[in-house]
C-alpha cells in the first residue's frame, strides 16, 4: 500500500502541464469573493478575445520565471531571451503578456477530512507550503507580475505593449503532491505576440475594420474608405480616353472582382479652366466612361456609381499647368457594403496604444 501510494504521488507530480494556452479567455475567469481591489487583468480595457483572434503572425512562449516569495529564484534567461526576440520585431506590432501565479490555496475542508492517516505528517508538511486564501494569492501573483514588468520597463520596453495578469493559484503547471511541484507553480509566464497586417495597409489586423484593402491605397486609421487615382487620360474637352494604357483601371477591376463585398464610386474632377457648370457635366461624362470600362472588364454594374465634381475639390488651387494636370483626375472611392461589414468584421475591444496605429501615406 505504501509503495503504491508513493508511486501514485510521483506519477501525478510528473504529469502536470501548463493550463494557459491559445484557448484562454479573461472573460471566463471567476470573480474572487472579497477581492474588491484585486483584478485579474491590470489593463481594464483589455478584452481576452484580443488574444484569441486570428490577429497574430507569431506567438512565442517562454519557460517560466520561478519565484520564492516576491523574488525571482530562477528563469532570468527567459526574460533575456524575450528581450532579444523583441529587438527583431516591429514594436508597433508587438505585445507582451506577463502572467503571475502562486501555488494553489489551501482547502479548509481538506484539513477536516484528514484526521488520522499513516501519512498525516507527510500531508501536513505539504500543506505548510500552500497559500492562504484566494485574495492573498491574487495579490502575491500581482506582485510577481510587477517584478517582471518592471524588469522589462527598466530595459526600455514601452509599458503600453505589456499586459499584466494575476492568476493566483489557478492553472497549476504541476500537481502539488510534492514540495517540488508546489515550488514550480510559483511562477510568472511570458509570451510575445506579433500582430499581423494581412493587407499591408499599415493598419494592424485587430484595428482594421476593412480588411483586404487594395494594395498601395491610402486608408484612414481604421483601414477604410480607400481611394485611388485611376490615372486615366482624356482627349481635350472630351470624355474619350486618349492612349492605350489602362493598367490602373484594370488593376482596380481585378480588385473588385476578387473582393465581392466592396462597392465603388467613380468620381470625375476637372481643372478650373472653363465654366463651372460645364466642368461638372464634363467630369460626370468622364466618370461614366471609366465606369463603363470597369463593367467591360467584368465588374457587376450594380456595384458601381459615378458622379462629377468639376473643380469643387482641387488638389492644388493654383493657375499653373502643373496644378491643372494634378486636378484633372478620375478617383475611385471604394468601401464595404453595410450588409457585408458584420460578416467580415470581428468586433473586439483592442488595447489602446500611446500612439495611433501607423497609417500608410
Amino acid at each position: 500500500m505504501k509503495i503504491a501510494l508513493t508511486t501514485l504521488i510521483a506519477t501525478l507530480t510528473l504529469s502536470g502541464a501548463s493550463m494557459y494556452d491559445d484557448n484562454y479567455s479573461l472573460e471566463k475567469q471567476p470573480q474572487v469573493k472579497g477581492a474588491k481591489k484585486a483584478q485579474y487583468a491590470e489593463h481594464k480595457e483589455l478584452d481576452g478575445s484580443f488574444f484569441l483572434g486570428d490577429f497574430f503572425d507569431k506567438i512565442i512562449r517562454y519557460e517560466p520565471v520561478f519565484f520564492d516569495g516576491e523574488s525571482i529564484s530562477s528563469g532570468q534567461e527567459s526574460i533575456d531571451k524575450l528581450l532579444k526576440d523583441l529587438e527583431a520585431q516591429d514594436l508597433n506590432r508587438s505585445r507582451i503578456t506577463v502572467i503571475g501565479y502562486t501555488n494553489e490555496s489551501d482547502d479548509p475542508d481538506a484539513d477536516k477530512a484528514v484526521k488520522t492517516n499513516a501519512f498525516i505528517d507527510f500531508f501536513q508538511n505539504i500543506a505548510t507550503h500552500k497559500g492562504g486564501d484566494k485574495v492573498s494569492d491574487i495579490n502575491l501573483s500581482k506582485k510577481r507580475s510587477e517584478v517582471v514588468f518592471n524588469k522589462l520597463v527598466d530595459e526600455n520596453v514601452s509599458e503600453s505593449i505589456i499586459y499584466k495578469e494575476m492568476r493566483g493559484g489557478d492553472d497549476p503547471l504541476y500537481t502539488e503532491g510534492t514540495s517540488k511541484g508546489i515550488d514550480l507553480n510559483n511562477r510568472v509566464e511570458l509570451a510575445l505576440y506579433v500582430i499581423g497586417d494581412e493587407d499591408k495597409d499599415g493598419v494592424l489586423d485587430p484595428y482594421d475594420r476593412c480588411p483586404k484593402t487594395f494594395p498601395g491605397l491610402e486608408v484612414d486609421k481604421f483601414g477604410c474608405a480607400g481611394s485611388i487615382n485611376l490615372e486615366v487620360n482624356f482627349k481635350l474637352d472630351s470624355s474619350d480616353v486618349s492612349g492605350d494604357d489602362n493598367s490602373s483601371v484594370e488593376a482596380f477591376a481585378n480588385f473588385l472582382i476578387d473582393n465581392p463585398p466592396y462597392d465603388a464610386v467613380i468620381v470625375g474632377h476637372t481643372d478650373k479652366q472653363g465654366r463651372a457648370e460645364y466642368n461638372v457635366k464634363l467630369s460626370e461624362r468622364r466618370a461614366k466612361t471609366v465606369l463603363d470600362m470597369l463593367v467591360k472588364m467584368g465588374v457587376d454594374r450594380s456595384r458601381l456609381k459615378f458622379e462629377g465634381k468639376g473643380f469643387s475639390e482641387p488638389i492644388i488651387d493654383e493657375d499653373t499647368p502643373e496644378a491643372y494636370a494634378k486636378n484633372r483626375r478620375i478617383e475611385a472611392h471604394y468601401f464595404i457594403r453595410d450588409s457585408e461589414k458584420k460578416k467580415m468584421q470581428k468586433e473586439v475591444t483592442v488595447p489602446k496604444l500611446r500612439q495611433e496605429p501607423q497609417i500608410k501615406k
